[in-house]
């Protein structure tokens, strides 16, 4: 009775959400330096009474934004160093889920919450704080559907109708328009109705293309979140130009209005981005000029002009490069460096011939066969399931898989790939991928050679330095590298005809000499301006110095 009249709160150990005391003396006990440790425990707490809904107390909504606001700086640190360059996939997709969790986790809370203040009951206090509830249930939402753009998943119908729902519900409480922040310091810019947060995610939807990375989702996502609050859903058409939303169905914007509305149909005038877009590219265009030793600044450059198209709705498709031509058949995939390197070995192998009584494994090694016979040695399959193409244009294909393997994949992998009845091995590039229902994934690849071989690089030593063997300069030093060497490229305008070279980042510099070994013969070669390159690979075209 007296802590009621006074507003003492007493912390309780056995409840951490009994009020804002209780939940800072749980959160105290989280490790220090462990931000995924201490992500992943509020997750378990925010799991741990998910079964049993709480009671719509003005006391257990304080503790539960009490704990959100120790979760920000945490999430924080974990898409920071998920950002990291250096950070390998598995430990990347540790901390995705990490952020994932905890927000599904907090969604899911202040869902109860909306739905506890719905049923008959005294919630004065509570409703006095509901378009905070609303808000930070779509922010947590918006979360996860980063999470999801970063995997490249698409919502299923039901998911857009359920988050069409709880915006319908914030209109029907009068909170929809009402600016919150969780920090009461907050500037006026970072204050975001519920009704701005779930702008944030329709947007997002309109960048899920399939072929931007998680950097540039976060990059956007940034900025989207700066410019956020000079949004606004009407209920008839404005000047400019803009979406339509309709809230009966299982979609996001769309370009035209609906002729047959399943529901309430809203516009959302998009020019104040395009205003803070025409501002953003200039000035990325003078500093990434100015740094050019700065790559980031010309992928964020290359990203907001890419933006004034997604998030304009009167902005025409991108013609195709071909005409497209069903071409279903199947084609065997091999991913990455390193088992394109492996790939293309056991091809160059096959053309050796072994001394009578032996053969070569599938690892390039000498082995006896037994009773005259060849003896298959262990094997390495690229995919133990082959990929079906869909369909195919000159320069382009379309693959689908189900493998384990597949799921692997991102935009900007390379790709070996071999038809059946092919010898050869054609060289493409992840250019947007795709998940699709029942584990099945689907790629849209560029090829860029019709033929790669796998051939043996060193620096050229253009010194004479007097030892040669068959004409070949022996005293030249340099340690020999596997680099990829593509012929015949595809009859497009993007690749210029002539040889190229795809090689490991370490071993490009423009301008180096190299001497290859092209079929059993030395081929002098410089590399020029590299045509394309990510953290794994390099693609240069070569010019001839004889």
């Amino acid at each position: 009775m007296i802590n009621r009249l006074f507003g003492i709160q007493i912390a309780r150990r056995g409840d951490p959400f009994a009020n804002e005391k209780s939940v800072r003396l749980w959160a105290s006990g989280l490790p220090p330096n462990d931000p995924v440790g201490a992500i992943e425990a509020i997750s378990r707490l925010l799991e741990s009474a998910r079964a049993a809904p709480p009671a719509a107390t003005h006391d257990y909504l304080r503790a539960l934004m009490e704990l959100d606001r120790a979760a920000v700086p945490l999430q924080a640190q974990l898409q920071a160093q998920s950002r990291m360059a250096t950070m390998s996939d598995d430990v990347r997709q540790r901390l995705w889920r990490a952020c994932d969790d905890v927000a599904r986790g907090f969604a899911h809370r202040y869902e109860q919450v909306c739905g506890a203040v719905q049923v008959e009951g005294d919630h004065t206090k509570v409703r006095a704080e509901l378009h905070g509830v609303y808000a930070r249930m779509f922010y947590y939402t918006g979360v996860q559907y980063c999470q999801a753009l970063f995997r490249y998943e698409q919502w299923i119908p039901g998911k857009w109708r359920q988050l069409h729902a709880a915006y319908r519900e914030a209109c029907q409480q009068g909170v929809v328009a009402e600016a919150f922040a969780l920090e009461a310091t907050a500037v006026p810019a970072e204050r975001l109705s519920p009704e701005q947060e779930y702008l944030q995610i329709l947007l997002l939807q309109r960048m899920n293309t399939g072929n931007l990375t998680a950097q540039q989702i976060d990059w956007a996502a940034a900025w989207l979140r700066g410019w956020a609050h000079l949004l606004r859903l009407a209920m008839g058409q404005l000047e400019g130009d803009g979406f339509w939303l309709d809230l009966g169905r299982g979609e996001g914007l769309v370009h035209r209005r609906p002729a047959s509305p399943a529901g309430d149909v809203l516009y959302l005038d998009v020019m104040p981005l395009h205003v803070h877009l025409a501002l953003l590219v200039p000035r990325l265009e003078v500093q990434a000029a100015a740094n050019p030793a700065q790559p980031e600044l010309s992928e964020q450059l290359a990203l907001a002009r890419r933006l004034v198209q997604l998030w304009r709705p009167q902005a025409g498709e991108e013609p195709r490069r071909g005409a497209r031509r069903p071409a279903y058949q199947d084609v065997h995939v091999a991913a990455g460096w390193a088992e394109i390197t492996v790939a293309l070995s056991a091809k160059t192998i096959q053309k050796s011939s072994a001394p009578q009584g032996y053969h070569y494994d599938d690892y390039g090694r000498l082995r006896q066969n037994k009773d005259g016979q060849r003896v298959t040695g262990d094997t390495r399959r690229m995919d133990p399931d082959a990929w079906q193409v869909q369909d195919a244009s000159d320069s382009d294909l379309r693959i689908c898989s189900s493998s384990r393997r597949a799921a692997r994949q991102r935009p900007g992998v390379l790709l070996a790939l071999q038809f059946e009845d092919d010898p050869h091995w054609q060289l493409g590039i992840v250019r947007r991928l795709k998940r699709l229902g029942a584990g099945q994934i689907e790629l849209g690849v560029e090829i860029i050679a019709a033929n790669a071989a796998l051939v043996l690089a060193r620096e050229l030593d253009v010194r004479d330095t007097g030892y040669s063997v068959d004409g070949v300069d022996i005293g030249q030093k340099g340690k020999s590298f596997s680099a990829l060497y593509l012929s015949s490229p595809p009859a497009r305008t993007r690749v210029p005809p002539g040889v190229s070279l795809v090689l490991q980042p370490a071993e490009y510099a423009k301008g180096r000499l190299l001497s290859l070994l092209v079929d059993g013969h030395y081929q002098d070669a410089c590399l020029s301006a590299a045509q394309e390159r990510t953290k794994d690979w390099v693609w240069t075209r070569l010019e001839d110095i004889r």
